[in-house]
């Protein structure tokens, strides 16, 4: 098993091609089916957001939860192993989701699409980490958001065109991208290590564990994943209400997808020459906060969408930007690990924005306070946003030294990671 530094160009430069088309084939396969799990079921079969919310908050935790654990697993196995078997048990997931007639089945249905994205997911991240330099990255992670951003644009929209016919074939819809991506791993992607050191995997995650500036921004950053999830609870439901139609959620997400294809790289490499990583991560989470405050006061399916336009632009900063500061702060020794680590604060975070952004806007429409579910959301964004800055020093100071540690010798011949 090779080290990324040692891989010839060409094979290194493939590797990178497959995981976005991985990265465009997962978020359009995902945003097919995930979105409009609270629509059908709440709207289409009378269950209450509470009781989906909590559908989506155990996937959440489910998958991250697993992700901690494959981390270490790909300091040890490598990543493409363990993203193969994620796949097929993702796949499984979708397809029981298509037949699913009960509240336990579709959880169960969640269960394995969880455990399934948590076996691909941090390897994935640890090889893109690999595979990519520190100088490129940042650039990487905007261009691989651009291409997911597409994904969704087009899965979205292919989610809400097939809804009219059958749910059962918005999920085997989603099935398919995971297969279609299942057999680009498997023929194309390079088996390599992503450990640069001798530790032991679970020295690796004990040393991520132990370590406070990494812990502190992580935990902190859970409120960032509190915010990113309502895309998949409560901003759905938003958007059918004032509609009242679900066609409404398209244009949500198109909006988004929209925002995300055409800024999503340029912006982010525009400010990046201008300022570091953690800047460009406060204003895009303040820039989150104020949208979702902004929809406490909209009526009309338009002002929703000018509040989308604004979440959105936030979600294109924070995005590269987070990765770039969690890969940064990873011990090179223990990548996996430490990425693995990481995944939790979306585990947390992301699993108590699905249960209590559901819980929240089921409180919000029974109250008669259909406001106070985005001044919630709006507030939590800008006190996550004010407690980052107070560690604006020591992340990037730690940012910096890793960098300079974790910098490989070129390869020969090496184009930029910006020319694939």
């Amino acid at each position: 098993m090779q080290t990324a530094q040692t891989l010839p160009e060409r094979v290194r430069r493939r590797g990178l091609a497959v995981i976005l088309a991985a990265t465009f084939l997962s978020w359009g396969g995902f945003f097919v089916v995930v979105p409009l799990i609270s629509v059908h079921f709440v709207d289409g079969l009378g269950w209450t957001a509470a009781s989906v919310g909590l559908i989506l908050a155990v996937r959440q935790f489910t998958q991250q939860g697993t992700s901690s654990l494959t981390g270490v697993l790909a300091d040890r196995f490598g990543p493409k192993p363990l993203i193969c078997i994620g796949l097929l048990i993702r796949i499984a997931g979708f397809l029981l989701l298509a037949w699913a007639g009960s509240y336990l089945m579709v959880m169960c249905s969640a269960l394995l699409m969880a455990i399934g994205g948590g076996f691909f997911e941090s390897p994935q991240a640890a090889a893109t980490a690999a595979l990519t330099t520190p100088e490129d990255r940042q650039r990487f992670f905007s261009l691989s958001a651009v291409v997911g951003g597409l994904g969704v644009s087009l899965g979205t929209q292919l989610g809400a065109l097939l809804l009219g016919v059958n749910f059962a074939v918005v999920s085997l819809a989603g099935a398919a991208a995971f297969a279609i991506i299942f057999m680009c791993m498997l023929i194309f992607f390079p088996h390599i290590s992503v450990s640069s050191g001798p530790d032991n995997a679970w020295q690796g995650l004990a040393k991520a564990l132990k370590d406070r500036t990494f812990v502190r921004f992580n935990v902190t950053l859970m409120g960032y994943w509190f915010l990113w999830t309502q895309f998949s609870i409560s901003l759905p439901l938003a958007a059918t209400a004032i509609a009242g139609n679900t066609s409404a959620v398209a244009w949500m997400y198109a909006v988004n997808s929209g925002v995300t294809v055409l800024l999503g790289y340029f912006l982010p490499r525009m400010l990046e020459k201008r300022m570091a990583s953690l800047p460009m991560l406060l204003i895009g989470i303040v820039l989150m906060g104020a949208g979702f405050y902004s929809i406490a006061f909209v009526d009309s399916l338009v002002l929703m969408l000018v509040s989308v336009f604004v979440i959105s632009i936030g979600m294109v900063l924070t995005r590269p930007s987070q990765q770039t500061i969690v890969a940064g702060l990873a011990n090179p020794n223990a990548l996996g690990a430490f990425l693995g680590a990481a995944s939790l604060s979306l585990a947390i975070g992301g699993g108590i924005g699905n249960y209590a952004g559901g819980a929240i806007y089921d409180m919000g429409q029974h109250t008669g306070m259909t406001w106070l579910p985005w001044v919630i959301f709006g507030t939590i964004g800008i006190a996550t946003a004010l407690l980052l800055t107070r560690m604006r020093g020591r992340l990037e100071h730690r940012e910096q030294h890793l960098v300079r540690v974790a910098r490989p010798e070129p390869a020969p011949h090496a184009q930029p990671v910006s020319q694939l």
